[in-house]
């Protein structure tokens, strides 16, 4: 096992590497390694960690704004594309409080997709109640 003192980031990574299924704790060890690295400047690091981080992690709410914080640390790390991807897993989650109603039509569906892919995109104006200015 890697030194915690020594590299705190590297002992996160191989302790999700080897959790057999979610694990909250090791979920908030990678989101601590997320900030560290997005301290640095490492934003593709940061949403390697946040990434990783969704997926341990075993509630849905949760989840889902680990997956966003990655979207975001993706789109600031030029992987726009990649950031794209993570809407389509939040949007594919369990839908909860923090996404559409459970019986949401499509219509809402895909007003929660403008309204994810304006917050990864930093577009406030998107969001109910905003007016651009």
């Amino acid at each position: 096992m890697t030194d915690p003192g020594a590299d705190p980031d590297r002992r996160a990574w191989h302790r999700a590497q080897a959790a057999p299924g979610p694990d909250e704790d090791v979920a908030e060890e990678l989101e601590r390694s997320a900030g560290r690295a997005q301290a640095r400047g490492g934003m593709a690091a940061a949403a390697a960690f946040l990434e990783r981080a969704a997926m341990l992690t075993p509630e849905p709410a949760r989840r889902a704004r680990r997956l966003l914080a990655a979207a975001r640390a993706k789109r600031d790390a030029g992987a726009l594309d990649a950031a794209l991807g993570l809407l389509v897993a939040v949007e594919a989650g369990p839908l909860t409080r923090c996404g559409p109603p459970r019986s949401s039509t499509c219509a809402d569906r895909s007003h929660w997709s403008s309204n994810a892919a304006a917050t990864l995109l930093g577009c406030s104006s998107a969001q109910p109640g905003n007016s651009s200015r």
